[in-house]
């Protein structure tokens, strides 16, 4: 069974909010509140806090440059942990949105 965004922020330590990053996907925070543009969208769109966090960690692997990146930071600093079986955001439509938004927000095109 999924845990709730609550339950992860409690079993981590690393508070991403103190360290001027976005509360859900762990990336540079560029408005008040401690969330970036794209996650802050996704909340406006009723995207639940655990399909945005699910969603920005799978972007973030699958696009970081390499191990000193800024994506690879986010990913590693991720509340987000995915089970052994998981692959991408799968059977969620907001995680699977969540992904799109931060690929669209890093100029990702997708094809079709």
């Amino acid at each position: 069974m999924r845990e709730t965004f609550e339950e992860w922020a409690a079993q981590s330590a690393f508070d991403p909010s103190e360290e001027g990053r976005c509360e859900l996907c762990a990336q540079e925070a560029d408005l008040d509140g401690g969330l970036c543009e794209t996650c802050h969208d996704l909340r406006l769109d009723d995207i639940d806090d655990a399909d945005i966090a699910c969603g920005a960690y799978w972007f973030a692997a699958d696009y970081h440059p390499g191990q000193f990146s800024g994506l690879y930071e986010a990913l590693s600093m991720s509340q987000y942990k995915p089970g052994p079986l998981e692959c991408g955001p799968e059977g969620s439509d907001g995680a699977k949105m969540a992904y799109e938004a931060h690929a669209m927000a890093h100029g990702v095109e997708f094809p079709g």
